[in-house]
């Protein structure tokens, strides 16, 4: 007697679900008989995987590896300690995982509708959302609203760490979420990106770089770095990516050397599992680190792949396989440089590969300007103005937002801190100041 068409059908939903990646797999086989059931069968199975290819092509593909995971589709993906936040193209968030590592956690839920959301960030225990309006929103994870700083508006980027979180304006300031967190200059400007692990970082527009949180002899190395296009704090770790697509950092274990032709690094969150990943320009991923779940110490290289995107937690890894028309999943910020002075414009973005940029000037092509970053060394007043790119794919085209570069002789990146002391007590204030050539000081009391 033959299976039953509703028996059938089931199998079918479930051998489809029971693949994370379909383009990762060449072909299914099924046991057909030519009945009538069978037949449906097939007639199941391709509309499924039509549907599931026309689903695909909208939106990137989640990846996952380590101890536990998921999948789905999205355009951009944020990995906390056991959790993620997924961002569909519509701007609504999904989730998958829990917030602790522990077996029989309640799963992560979404705020009933959110909407209109253009970055996701997930901390070790909470999440926040970047909105289309500059406004964020964020829950812990007992589903409770953040509370978050009166008026906090403009915001381009957002970070959320272990126990720290950051918003990045649209006028290059950072502003803590953290109550009582100061750790961070007051009064920084001219940043661009920033990241929340067991400590803070702001990456700014000349490739240097500012850090709290960390032991003094990390913030230091962080502090000396240069020519730096993007930063990844992790849980007592951290990676930054040069311009030219190498890699520094530290943390527990040490970087696999020779690490070239990066376009994207992810640092972990864990502190037992605990894999790093970099994501290479042909899209092939490198994950090293200590496998809590099986097979120690190890340095894995997957592809070639097609991932656009990758994010490390601590009880997994993620990566999204291109698909679908160019996202912009950064934005361009206005930015200041001094004569003779550096300046980087980064962009991030998925979607199918091949991924093709074009930055321009003022409206018009750069030439040779087609990598995801662009470098403006020994900056001319005349390079001033509006810089925006062009990201395109057989997909579609995405054009990012205008940023303006302004040129100036001498400009304050750190400015005096307030300061309080005691009667017939010391205080001692400074400044960091850029500049052409040698600059000179004057302090004043009172104006």
């Amino acid at each position: 007697m033959g299976v039953t068409l509703g028996a059938q059908i089931a199998r079918c939903i479930m051998t489809l679900a029971s693949f994370r990646d379909l383009r990762a797999s060449t072909c299914f086989v099924f046991p057909f008989r030519k009945g009538p059931a069978e037949k449906a069968l097939l007639v199941c199975f391709m509309l499924l995987f039509a549907f599931t290819l026309r689903a695909q092509e909208s939106s990137s593909t989640v990846v996952t590896w380590g101890c536990t995971g998921c999948g789905g589709g999205a355009v951009a993906i944020a990995t906390g300690y056991s959790h993620a936040l997924m961002l569909g193209r519509d701007g609504t968030v999904s989730a998958c995982g829990t917030y602790t590592f522990f077996q029989g956690q309640s799963g992560v839920q979404v705020p009933p509708g959110l909407s209109n959301v253009i970055a996701v960030a997930a901390g070790w225990s909470d999440n926040l959302v970047l909105k289309r309006d500059g406004t964020v929103a964020g829950w812990d994870r007992f589903g409770n609203q953040t509370n978050l700083p009166t008026g906090l508006t403009n915001v381009v980027a957002i970070a959320a760490g272990v126990e720290n979180h950051l918003a990045l304006r649209a006028d290059g300031m950072v502003v803590s979420l953290d109550a009582g967190n100061t750790d961070l200059p007051l009064g920084l400007t001219n940043v661009v990106a920033v990241s929340a692990g067991s400590g803070s970082i702001a990456l700014k527009a000349d490739g240097t770089v500012v850090a709290c949180g960390w032991s003094p002899e990390w913030s230091n190395s962080l502090s000396e770095l240069t020519n730096v296009v993007a930063v990844s704090a992790g849980y007592q770790e951290w990676l930054a990516l040069k311009a030219d697509g190498t890699v520094s950092g530290g943390g527990f274990h040490e970087i696999p050397s020779g690490l070239s032709d990066v376009q994207a690094i992810a640092s972990s969150f864990g502190n037992d599992y605990h894999l790093s990943s970099v994501l290479k320009t042909d899209g092939t991923v490198l994950s090293w680190g200590f496998n809590f779940c099986g097979g120690g110490y190890t340095t894995n290289l997957w592809g070639p792949s097609y991932a656009v995107a990758i994010s490390a937690g601590a009880a997994f890894n993620a990566a999204l396989i291109g698909g679908g028309p160019p996202f912009l999943t950064s934005s361009l910020l206005n930015r200041t440089a001094t004569v003779n002075g550096t300046a980087y414009f980064r962009i991030e973005a998925t979607g199918a590969r091949p991924l093709r940029y074009q930055w321009q000037f003022n409206g018009e092509p750069i030439p040779d300007a087609t990598n995801s970053v662009l470098a403006l060394t020994g900056v001319q007043p005349g390079q001033a103005g509006r810089y925006s790119v062009n990201v395109s794919n057989p997909s579609g085209t995405v054009t990012s937002g205008e940023a303006v570069l302004s040129v100036v002789p001498v400009m304050i990146s750190i400015p005096p801190q307030d300061q309080l002391a005691f009667v017939r007590g010391t205080a001692q204030f400074s400044v960091v100041a850029q500049g052409d050539g040698a600059l000179s000081y004057q302090w004043r009391h009172n104006g």
